[in-house]
């Protein structure tokens, strides 16, 4: 009996692997029309199973072409604001940059969970929300953390270290403040342990 599971199992997988192969070969680009690209193919002897997987192969190919185009990783969230806010989404793109360079003035390397990961976080927020307002901000941190592929723990943490530079930016006195004060402001939270890091 379990010999002959072992042979089913090993020809499931030869098929798969030949199905793979086969569809490879077919170099269909357009997602739109693979699944009647697909099931009216020519096969053989060793794919004339293939044109039953072919809702599988496309939803595939259809997944790796939407990361292909998303070449900058941004969530589906980001990538609707984008849509609608092209020029803050710019501005939201350069400003993570200009965190960053501030964050690695203190810290040797860009990490993730501990304190140079809250730097960026609290600085991109509150670069942003001087430069496009605390709204948009706040819409496009949200939506940066609407990402399926990171773990629960990090989105809070992350967002609790965007909402601290947030409350910061309403203080009146701190809303005007340059990128240096800004980043000595952060060094200050990070001295009275406000910050969450896993």
């Amino acid at each position: 009996m379990f010999r002959s599971y072992a042979i089913i199992m090993m020809l499931l997988s030869f098929s798969a692997h030949a199905c793979d192969d086969w569809f490879k070969k077919l170099k269909i680009k357009d997602a739109k029309t693979c699944e009647s690209k697909c099931r009216t193919a020519l096969t053989d002897m060793s794919t004339f199973m293939c044109t039953q997987d072919c809702e599988q192969l496309c939803k595939s190919l259809a997944e790796s072409a939407k990361e292909e185009n998303n070449f900058y990783g941004l969530t589906d969230d980001e990538i609707s604001f984008c849509k609608k806010n092209r020029i803050d989404c710019l501005k939201a793109y350069r400003l993570s940059i200009q965190a960053e360079e501030s964050c690695l003035s203190i810290y040797k390397r860009s990490d993730t969970n501990d304190e140079s990961d809250a730097c960026r976080h609290y600085m991109w927020a509150f670069f942003m929300a001087k430069e496009i307002g605390e709204k948009n901000a706040s819409l496009i941190l949200t939506s940066h953390e609407n990402n399926p592929k990171e773990d629960d723990s990090e989105k809070e943490m992350d967002l609790a270290n965007n909402k601290i530079a947030l409350d910061d930016f309403r203080n009146k006195e701190h809303s005007k403040k340059s990128d240096l004060d800004i980043l000595n402001l952060y060094k200050k939270n990070l001295k009275n342990k406000k910050f969450k890091v896993i």
